[in-house]
């Protein structure tokens, strides 16, 4: 093989080895518009502001596995978001604009205990409403007991890192306990993986070393 081949084999090693496991970091929405079953109860800035959430994130800095295992508190009033009495399934679109991550391809849902989400389907688009893009189609949510709960991560294509996503919820309440009849959301975040640091490193080493063999070879042809 030639200096030029292994060189070349070895950056494309590199590159797609150090682009792997990249952390993903929770990206809080911006707004959130009602597209159905609203008004409502509570305020839908709470289902993203992190009011209910024992813990605080740093947005686009904290990781989105480890925190997604904070509790969401069952507290009304302060920290939820209920559609109208007796409805069974309602439409919340979010606003997100990301810097770090490269795209977005995580939803994080902690879904509230009394009027949970019985499934939901996930969609993108440019618009507030607009469901262009289906990303998750039929997800069930866990029926979380009436307590305090975690929330739970779906991963989907990745997707664009501005834009609108929406949650098109239905099956409300769940059964258990099913106290009230509404679709309710805790709390949602959103995110997405970025190369990591060295991962970046070993990229531009990788295409330093195409270079340097591209040069090197036209050189010695021309030497010749």
């Amino acid at each position: 093989m030639s200096r030029f081949a292994t060189c070349l084999l070895a950056s494309t090693m590199l590159i797609a080895t150090g682009a792997v496991a990249a952390p993903a970091l929770m990206v809080q929405p911006k707004s959130a518009s009602i597209m159905a079953g609203g008004v409502g109860f509570g305020s839908i800035d709470n289902t993203y502001n992190q009011a209910g959430l024992a813990a605080t994130y740093v947005d686009e800095v904290t990781d989105l596995h480890s925190f997604a295992s904070t509790l969401h508190t069952s507290t009304f009033a302060c920290c939820e978001w209920f559609s109208d009495s007796g409805t069974t399934a309602a439409t919340v679109s979010y606003f997100v604009s990301a810097s770090k991550p490269n795209s977005i391809d995580h939803l994080v849902l902690w879904n509230e205990e009394s009027s949970g989400v019985g499934a939901f389907n996930l969609w993108y688009g440019s618009s507030a409403g607009a469901m262009t893009t289906l990303l998750i189609r039929g997800a069930t949510p866990f029926d979380n007991p009436l307590a305090d709960y975690p929330g739970e991560v779906w991963q989907f294509a990745a997707s664009p890192k501005t834009g609108w996503y929406t949650i098109e919820a239905s099956g409300c309440p769940q059964p258990n306990p099913g106290s009230f009849s509404a679709c309710a959301i805790g709390e949602v975040a959103f995110g997405g993986a970025v190369p990591e640091p060295a991962s970046w490193a070993l990229m531009v080493a990788g295409f330093g070393m195409v270079g340097w063999s591209l040069r090197h070879r036209r050189h010695q042809i021309v030497s010749a």
